[in-house]
């Protein structure tokens, strides 16, 4: 991969080396993730790989219990959509609590983390 390649691939990589990257639109500074090819603001294609702080809001949740082929052995897990402090909206796993407690733990507006995953899984865990 080079340098410039913008891709989704790319997003996945960085997220299996623990980290959370965006891209910085050069027309407006917008901040986009997951990747695409023009900016949602300006439709600017330049952009630059940026750090993301990992923090978020978790907007809306859901528990899976029938999954794709894929994540079979991993049932029930929860998928939401969270907000990052930078602003974009991502569909991603949340981890790092007992998925028969979500009712106790899981509250829609709450504070979540990213959490690093090896499977380049976009996960994020509360802050509890």
């Amino acid at each position: 991969m080079e340098a410039d390649d913008f891709s989704i691939k790319r997003f996945l990589k960085y997220i299996s080396e623990g980290k959370l990257k965006g891209l910085k639109c050069a027309g407006c500074g917008n901040i986009i993730a997951p990747p695409r090819l023009k900016c949602s603001v300006c439709g600017s294609s330049e952009f630059k790989w940026v750090d993301l702080s990992g923090k978020a809001h978790l907007l809306t949740y859901t528990i899976i219990h029938v999954p794709p082929k894929r994540f079979t052995g991993e049932t029930p897990y929860v998928v939401g959509i969270v907000q990052l402090e930078e602003g974009p909206r991502l569909e991603a796993r949340i981890t790092g609590f007992d998925v028969n407690q979500h009712v106790q733990i899981l509250k829609t507006g709450m504070d979540l983390i990213f959490e690093p995953s090896p499977a380049g899984i976009l996960s994020f865990k509360p802050l509890i």
